[in-house]
């Protein structure tokens, strides 16, 4: 029988990150989304640690750069979302039009950084809290 071991001191500081990024992004998450509506605030959380996993890399360069993707991505998507629905009502078939348009905008040659966080970030485009 194995005993449990902790491993490596680099697998401890990994983990204690992963840990503390979760705790801030939920902490963050929920804060937020409770400004606008309370009943979500759990939800808001949630995603944000998601968020967090998603974007958490082994260097602080590259989580920047994960991150500044996202949000990238993220914009990208409300800006479609919000020309959608300024000028139609919300449809299903228009928020799946827009879903598929936000990431092939992104081709264009000064956004193409954005895109594989523009097609992660765009699945939400047209809907509304109720």
């Amino acid at each position: 029988m194995h005993s449990l071991r902790l491993g490596s001191r680099a697998n401890v500081v990994i983990a204690v990150r992963t840990a503390a990024v979760c705790l801030a992004a939920y902490l963050a998450g929920s804060s937020f989304t409770s400004l606008f509506h309370a009943g979500s605030a759990i939800l808001g959380g949630v995603w944000s640690v998601v968020s967090g996993i998603v974007v958490l890399q082994a260097t602080l360069e590259d989580t920047r750069g994960s991150a500044m993707l996202r949000v990238l991505g993220t914009f990208l998507g409300a800006v479609v979302a919000a020309l959608y629905l300024s000028l139609f009502r919300f449809h299903p078939l228009g928020t799946a039009a827009a879903v598929v348009f936000a990431p092939l905008a992104s081709t264009i040659p000064s956004a193409s950084f954005a895109f594989p966080f523009a097609v992660m970030m765009t699945g939400a485009p047209g809907l509304r809290s109720c």
